[in-house]
């Protein structure tokens, strides 16, 4: 009778757990504001660019420095955050406070492109279409 108890508690308990974990919104969720659907998901090319997206990270490598940090994107807009930098073979460099910054740009995507539009200065060449690896 305690065997049949315990794995009645045991199974009770492994429900609820289980349905807990189903239930709650994760940060991937996406919900108007921000978020990630997944749709960027990957590494993308564009010359000596390389942008590689995973969840609500990034990385974008230009070929002569390195950034990465924060994504969030929603309805073709997308907001990055730098938190780190590096050149060459150099260790990843954290930015620091304030120096922190951050772009907002357009993206659209048409199967294996993705078309960035909407940065300026010293990112403007960093716009255009870009092919999925």
């Amino acid at each position: 009778m305690k065997k049949k108890i315990f794995f009645l508690g045991m199974t009770v308990l492994i429900l609820s757990l289980g349905l807990a974990f189903v239930g709650c919104k994760t940060d991937d969720d996406s919900g108007g504001s921000g978020g990630n659907d997944g749709s960027l998901n990957g590494t993308w090319v564009k010359g000596s660019d390389k942008i590689t997206v995973s969840g609500n990270t990034y990385e974008w490598d230009t070929g002569t420095i390195s950034y990465k940090g924060s994504i969030s994107y929603s309805g073709g807009k997308a907001t990055a955050t730098t938190t780190h930098y590096k050149t060459g073979s150099s260790d990843w460099q954290a930015v620091q406070g304030g120096s922190q910054y951050t772009v907002n740009y357009n993206y659209s995507l048409s199967g294996n492109t993705l078309t960035i539009s909407g940065l300026t200065d010293n990112f403007s060449s960093m716009n255009g279409a870009y092919t999925k690896q």
